[in-house]
């Protein structure tokens, strides 16, 4: 019994040395760092109403669109208008569409109109002539990306 009891337990201390040894040399595998980035946005604003004409803006630049402004839209007065928006990185080979990776949320400031549903899909109602400006926010886990567009009713 004394001899099992040796073997026994010089296994166990050779085990346990081994485990040692090899969880002493492994490392957490960190997650690659994110270095994906909006460089282009284009939005479409589309409206079924009679005498109204549709808008789509872009904004591009290669380094990221971070805290540009973009060009006027120009919408009619009294409209509703279906939103659709893609963003792409061309930073990635082929160029990405990246819209999916993205919370999405607008903010209209200055002029009257309101904005509904957050996301690739907003609408936009349009009330009285006038102009303000239309937020943008896109959040990607901690990266915070805005743009804004100038918004002209007519």
């Amino acid at each position: 019994m004394k001899k099992f009891s040796k073997a026994y337990a010089t296994f166990i201390l050779l085990f346990l040395t081994l485990t040692a040894i090899s969880c002493k040399g492994k490392k957490d595998n960190p997650q690659p760092e994110d270095t994906s980035k909006v460089t282009s946005l284009n939005l479409t604003l589309d409206t079924t109403l009679k005498g109204h004409q549709d808008a789509m803006v872009s904004l591009q630049d290669a380094a990221g669109i971070n805290g540009k402004t973009g060009d006027v839209i120009t919408l009619d007065a009294n409209g509703s208008y279906a939103g659709t928006i893609v963003l792409q990185d061309a930073t990635q080979t082929p160029i990405a569409t990246v819209t999916s990776d993205y919370t999405i949320t607008y903010q209209i400031t200055g002029a009257d109109a309101s904005i509904t549903v957050a996301g690739p899909s907003p609408t936009i109602t349009t009330r009285e002539a006038g102009s303000g400006t239309l937020g943008i926010t896109l959040v990607k886990g901690d990266k915070t990306t805005m743009v804004t567009f100038p918004l002209t009713i007519r």
